[in-house]
């Protein structure tokens, strides 16, 4: 276990490691709790169809043969996905760099709480502004504001424990 001192003067390039992986794991949380939210409700990948089909354009151009029009329809929808899962993994990324960084420049340790009270905070701060910039029917089929909450508490905590641990054991 380190001491704080030495935690302190660990390198910058370590924390940005460590705060990149922990949004890493984060963000996917958030995604499987998308997937089950969307799952409780019998339409699996709901959301991230709804958030890649406005914010990406439509599903494909109408042609006339049916066949061709569906399977073009699925690529450019995987391609969305993968697209909308680049961003989403890159913010959340992004959202753990800065919560190590953050909580280092205010001498506050990173930990399950911290991280779950930035993740509600940030994470969904972070959300709400999409939503300010793309408009509110992009978001159209998400979870609402307490699956919102309650998928940041989580990739929050997440997040904070994972820095927790990796501290700790800081061979990692």
């Amino acid at each position: 276990m380190l001491d704080g001192q030495e935690f302190w003067n660990m390198t910058s390039t370590w924390k940005t490691r460590a705060g990149i992986q922990g949004g890493f794991l984060a963000g996917a949380a958030v995604l499987v709790l998308f997937f089950l939210f969307d799952l409780a409700r019998l339409q699996p990948l709901a959301t991230p169809f709804s958030i890649s089909a406005q914010l990406m354009g439509p599903t494909g151009p109408i042609l006339d043969m049916p066949v061709v029009s569906q399977v073009l329809a699925v690529v450019v929808f995987a391609g969305n996905l993968l697209s909308l899962t680049i961003l989403h993994f890159l913010a959340f990324s992004l959202l753990g760099v800065g919560a190590i960084w953050g909580c280092e420049s205010c001498r506050l340790s990173l930990n399950l709480a911290t991280g779950a009270l930035l993740g509600v905070t940030a994470g969904s701060g972070a959300y709400y502004a999409c939503m300010a910039v793309f408009g509110d029917h992009v978001l159209a089929g998400s979870p609402g504001i307490p699956g919102v909450l309650a998928a940041n508490l989580v990739a929050g905590a997440i997040l904070g424990g994972f820095y927790q641990l990796r501290r700790a054991r800081s061979f990692w």
